[in-house]
């Protein structure tokens, strides 16, 4: 009897994720979504590739003492500065992720830039926002 009911309980779990996976890809299918990385994908009405995770990840690795050093070096502390130094860094950056094979939107990269700038304390908040705004 404890057999039977086991294989009872296993038959409906598995029908259950079954279920719940089919549900899941039928979703994503409507929606137009790919399950794979570098797939095109639309956000905010405009369509981009998404790198791998993994790769997008190691690409902020490797660039984040690279803009902390390139900063340091270049930006003297004068706010009316910042925007050609930012320029500069989002150039390397843009360059760096071709090298890596990545393709990043512009803004995917201002965010990278943004994000490592306030990690490394060089420059805060609306500062920093204000000077990325009028970088191009």
């Amino acid at each position: 009897m404890k057999r039977s009911l086991l294989v009872w309980i296993l038959c409906v779990v598995v029908a259950d994720v079954a279920v719940t996976l089919f549900v899941i890809f039928r979703y994503m299918a409507s929606r137009g979504t790919d399950r794979t990385p570098g797939a095109a994908a639309t956000i905010d009405k405009a369509t981009t590739v998404l790198p791998n995770l993994g790769a997008l990840r190691r690409f902020s690795e490797t660039m984040h003492p690279r803009i902390g050093e390139l900063l340091r070096s270049s930006w003297s502390g004068d706010p009316a500065a910042l925007p050609s130094v930012l320029a500069t860094a989002l150039d390397e950056a843009e360059r760096e992720a071709r090298n890596q094979g990545l393709t990043l939107g512009r803004d995917v990269l201002k965010k990278l830039v943004e994000a490592s700038v306030a990690k490394h304390g060089i420059a805060h908040g609306a500062v920093l926002r204000e000077a990325l705004k009028q970088v191009a």
